[in-house]
């Protein structure tokens, strides 16, 4: 029995760290870059349970309206084929060429759907390369994705990292090919829809084809439900969205540091998983701080260790990550939410 209401006594505490949280700090961080973030930018934090903190420097932009969320949009489209791996549709192993036979004459039959998720594909891209103005180019995925196709190979398949938006954008179309189903349409029905996404697209608002990897737009309250059911190891309200499993395999990583011949400078301190970033390790070298950024301002975050989620979204995108301000804010939060019990 004092166990028991030792355990009632922990879980308390831990609520009200949560609930007895200090704004100021953090709204001042946040106002006082609002120029540097244009001006336009809404924040949120929560933890499993409750919306902890909230700010806006715009009424009229607030946590329901819509954004660029350019890179983000491939950690909702892992979401998605790790699904189809959960359900035994495709697998890591399954080769991208026996459902896109164009990449057969270009000598690219032994890319993965693992290699296309971690980077390992060995074709070339330039860092300047820019997905969404590829996609202007192409009415459908099938036609951009063909066009990698005739690319050069860089390295052999799955000796060298290099982060490249082409790779999702390939695995995405497997998809297409194996269900017989827009892309569009079945992000929709098994991700978009079951987390209460009702705000997020990856529909082309200016013409083009879609592009998995770096098209979507989102909210800041949809982004916040994507980020809880990861802190939840894939539930969300009730339903399962991803397995445990999945989870864990969505923060494995997949190369070594000699590998690493292209990053992004925001993520220069991280390392990949599929289709999103570990950004720090606990001491046990379990992922402690996982997300992503889109490059240009917007970041979603979860910190396993502490039990929160982060979401900072500008109205459009900026000049770059803004990294230092992110990390500002998030400092704001960690020195708050000290209690580290959730790490593992």
């Amino acid at each position: 029995m004092k166990k028991f209401l030792l355990l009632i006594s922990l879980s308390v505490i831990s609520v009200a760290s949560f609930t007895q949280y200090d704004a100021s700090a953090t709204d001042k961080i946040l106002l006082d870059n609002k120029k540097q973030l244009g001006n336009d930018v809404v924040m949120l934090v929560f933890n499993k349970d409750n919306l902890i903190y909230k700010k806006k420097t715009n009424d009229f932009f607030d946590e329901r309206a819509r954004a660029p969320i350019g890179n983000i949009s491939s950690w909702l489209t892992a979401t998605l084929l790790l699904q189809y791996i959960e359900s035994g549709v495709i697998s890591l192993d399954t080769k991208i060429a026996d459902y896109i036979p164009i990449y057969v004459p270009y000598s690219k039959k032994y890319i993965t759907i693992g290699h296309c998720l971690a980077h390992l594909t060995g074709i070339e891209y330039k860092k300047n390369e820019n997905s969404n103005k590829d996609a202007l180019k192409f009415s459908t995925l099938e036609e951009m994705v063909n066009s990698y196709a005739k690319k050069e190979i860089r390295a052999n398949t799955g000796t060298e990292f290099w982060y490249a938006s082409m790779d999702i954008n390939i695995a995405a179309r497997v998809i297409e090919a194996v269900t017989k189903k827009r892309f569009e349409q079945l992000i929709t029905q098994k991700v978009l829809r079951p987390l209460a996404m009702k705000s997020t697209s990856f529909s082309p608002m200016n013409g083009g084809c879609v592009n998995p990897a770096a098209g979507a737009e989102s909210s800041a309250n949809d982004l916040m439900n994507f980020l809880n059911m990861i802190l939840n190891k894939g539930m969300f309200k009730g339903k399962r969205i991803l397995s445990e499993e999945s989870i864990k395999t969505m923060f494995t990583i997949n190369y070594t540091q000699n590998m690493v011949k292209y990053t992004p400078n925001a993520a220069n301190t991280f390392e990949y998983g599929f289709g999103t970033w570990v950004m720090e390790k606990n001491i046990n070298g379990n992922p402690a701080v996982i997300g992503a950024t889109n490059f240009f301002g917007v970041w979603c975050v979860v910190d396993l260790c502490r039990g929160y989620g982060m979401v900072v979204l500008p109205n459009k995108e900026l000049s770059d990550a803004k990294k230092d301000i992110f990390y500002l804010l998030k400092n704001s939060i960690d020195e708050q939410l000290t209690n580290t019990s959730f790490c593992n």
